[in-house]
């Protein structure tokens, strides 16, 4: 019995180091280090982008690829409606950026940020940007947020 108690007390002792609350001071620590990775990370999207030339006019037949590659995403791909924002060139690849509607069962969804990667002309990465892919869509079109602003011509 005394073996047991002395057992359960040290189970609890080593529990409660190991249980200490956060601190202010940690918390901040924690909130400046996520801050400063967060601003070089977004140094280096722009980075990526600025060493990428920026087209407004998309060409007629990467538009049409573009379009029938996002299509493939959709659940209703008859219903998709396009604007070609503009094209990023760079690094070997041709990236069309844009928005698209498409409609769901509920009716449309509204307009969403889209983007296709080219290699040579064939589409090798792209779709509707989502948390998943935002941070390729930051190096190839330079959107800063999921809704509609993007910096590539600011």
């Amino acid at each position: 019995m005394r073996k047991t108690l002395i057992t359960a007390a040290s189970l609890l002792g080593l529990m409660a180091g190991c249980a200490q609350p956060a601190t202010a001071q940690s918390l901040d620590q924690w909130l400046e280090n996520h801050r400063a990775q967060e601003r070089a990370t977004e140094a280096q999207h722009k980075a990526t982008l600025a060493s990428r030339q920026i087209f407004r006019l998309v060409p007629a037949g990467l538009q049409a690829k573009a379009a029938a590659y996002i299509k493939d995403t959709l659940k209703d791909p008859d219903s998709a409606r396009f604007r070609f924002d503009f094209m990023s060139v760079g690094n070997g690849t041709q990236a069309v950026c844009g928005k698209v509607n498409g409609r769901n069962p509920g009716g449309y969804v509204g307009m969403q940020i889209f983007y296709v990667d080219f290699v040579n002309g064939v589409a090798t990465d792209g779709g509707v940007i989502s948390r998943v892919n935002f941070d390729r869509s930051l190096d190839l079109c330079g959107y800063v947020n999921l809704e509609d602003e993007w910096v590539a011509l600011q």
